[in-house]
């Protein structure tokens, strides 16, 4: 298993998202604004983890003190293996590496599970409850509303 930085071309091939949304990582990736890590073995990519470093919404990302995670993803035969642990540790370090002194994560209210792996990696102050995922964009360029989130920060 490696860690690597992966890119908007790598991205695009790993999606199935909707456009809009696929766009915005695309132009946030290729600005520097973003990066994408993934876990692979053998070119295969077996998990992803993205980051912003500013979003509109400054109480996630504010491009000096606070940085966004968002769309970690195991694939499913890797998951309990302890390989999301260890590419979430590497992209919280490498934020914190670049100077930033807390990252947020959001997760829908209705996957505890995701809630609970959060609060084990250490997000546990909530900032907020919103039903706009902040990346995930429709054609407008605007959030969409999906289910209640709930958004934590993690401080260094």
């Amino acid at each position: 298993m490696r860690i690597e930085r992966g890119f908007a071309e790598e991205m695009l091939k790993l999606w199935q998202e909707p456009k809009s949304t696929s766009d915005f990582f695309c132009r946030h990736l290729q600005s520097g604004n973003a990066e994408f890590w993934m876990l692979s073995e053998e070119k295969t990519c077996l998990g992803e983890l993205y980051f912003f470093k500013e979003l509109p919404q400054k109480d996630l990302a504010d491009g000096r003190c606070r940085a966004y995670l968002c769309a970690f993803r195991v694939a499913k035969r890797h998951q309990g293996k302890g390989y999301g642990s260890k590419l979430m540790r590497h992209v919280l370090e490498r934020i914190q590496s670049l100077g930033f002194a807390e990252a947020t994560i959001g997760a829908e209210l209705c996957e505890t599970k995701n809630v609970q792996m959060y609060r084990h990696f250490g997000f546990e102050k909530d900032i907020m409850r919103d039903v706009y995922d902040p990346c995930h964009i429709d054609e407008a360029g605007f959030p969409v509303a999906g289910n209640e989130i709930q958004f934590m920060s993690l401080q260094f």
